[in-house]
This record gives C-alpha cells, sequence and structure tokens, in this order.
C-alpha cells in the first residue's frame, strides 16, 4: 500500500520493532502500572482487527526539526486518520502511528512538546493524541512513578477520543468541556442509577472551579 504524502512505508527493520513492542510491552501487564491488566486493553483488539496503520515521517535532510514543523505534520496525519477504514469489532479501534526514528536522542525531547503544541487542537476534534519515546516521562494514571510511554522508537500515535479518556482529560477545564460535549450522557441520563465507575471523577470535575492544572498524560493514550 502506497504512502500518503509525506510519509513513507516503515523500514522493515522498524515494522518489526513496532509489532513486538505492541504486541508484547503495550498489549501486557506491567507489574509497575498500578492496576491489573494491559497497558492498553484496546492494543490487541485492534492489532487482530488490523485497525492500526503506522508510516514513518523521513525528517528532510540538513535542517533540525522544529515544533512548527512536525505540528503542520500531523494536521496531514490527522487527515490521513480521519481516511482509515474503521472496524465494527467491538473493541476494536483505529490508530495511526507516525513514527520518527531519525530523532536523534537529544532531540527526543521535541516529541513531548510536538505533542503539548498540538494536543488542544486534536482534543478540540475529539481525538487523542499520545507522545511515545525512549526517554519519555509521561506518568501512568495509576502509578505516576511509572514512566509509561516510553517506546523504542520515537512516535506519535492518533486515534478517536473514547469515554474512558476521562482519565486523561480532567485536569485541563477546556479538555473536559470538549470531552463532556461527547461523553456526559453517559453520566447525567440517569444519574440516579448511574453505574459508570468513572461517575464519580466526572461530576467532581464537572463542579470543579474552571483552573488550568498540569497534566503529564501516559498510559498508552
Amino acid at each position: 500500500m502506497t504512502a500518503p504524502h509525506p510519509f513513507i512505508a516503515p523500514a522493515r527493520e522498524h515494522a518489526t520493532i513496532l509489532a513486538d513492542w505492541l504486541r508484547n510491552s503495550v498489549a501486557a501487564p506491567h507489574p509497575d502500572l498500578g492496576r491489573r491488566g494491559a497497558i492498553c486493553p484496546f492494543i490487541e483488539p485492534a492489532l487482530d482487527a488490523a485497525a492500526l496503520r503506522a508510516y514513518t515521517y523521513p525528517l528532510p535532510a540538513g535542517n533540525p526539526p522544529q515544533v512548527p514543523e512536525l505540528v503542520a505534520m500531523l494536521g496531514r496525519a490527522r487527515e490521513v486518520f480521519a481516511d482509515l477504514p474503521h472496524p465494527e469489532r467491538p473493541g476494536a479501534h483505529a490508530a495511526l502511528i507516525v513514527l520518527l526514528p531519525d530523532l536523534t536522542p537529544s532531540q527526543w525531547p521535541l516529541v513531548d512538546r510536538v505533542h503539548a503544541a498540538a494536543k488542544n487542537d486534536f482534543v478540540e476534534r475529539g481525538l487523542m493524541l499520545g507522545q511515545f519515546h525512549p526517554d519519555c516521562r509521561a506518568p501512568a494514571v495509576h502509578n505516576p512513578s511509572f514512566p509509561v510511554n516510553r517506546s523504542p522508537i520515537p512516535l506519535l500515535a492518533i486515534r478517536r477520543m473514547r469515554p474512558h479518556d476521562l482519565r486523561f482529560l480532567h485536569t485541563d477545564p477546556d479538555w473536559f468541556a470538549h470531552y463532556a460535549q461527547r461523553f456526559g450522557h453517559l453520566y447525567t441520563d440517569h444519574p440516579g442509577t448511574n453505574a459508570n465507575p468513572l461517575a464519580g471523577l466526572y461530576h467532581a470535575t464537572a463542579a470543579r472551579p474552571r483552573t488550568r492544572h498540569d497534566h503529564p498524560e501516559g498510559e498508552a493514550q
């Protein structure tokens, strides 16, 4: 399958490393995660449904990569993601992974800065953007001392917002507002009988004054 501009198909070595990490790390439990189950329980169904697509973004030669360039690249990646087929199988959700293997170790923090610069726009559109690299410090939700977003290759991942993303979006009032627009009915339609395990967090966040907080995110969002 031809990769859409400006992306290319991952090198075989990178594709093998990515597949192994997704299947054997992200889709598996970890003793430091702070909860039971896989780091991301949606990865295995997505892999089985062939719902994940990965491309490489080759960095232009000659100039060090800059945040605006990579944010613009994510805009194109978002368009590519919108054209992906979305599986109907329960629990299988499409995702687009953009590999950045040309980044040197000193450039890995650029992934975090690009994520921070682009996240608001993605959330506003009902999308989630995750950042991963070998030295990523984003913590797990249930264990802040566990840097859960570490990957063997620097990458950014795009997927649709899901109800469980409240755990990643409740710390920022704008993020929460976009989440509530899409999923608030899950918590308010039947408040007296609501068995949603996130209901307490949702209502506590909705009642909180609109102030911004630091919001490191992790856990394979």
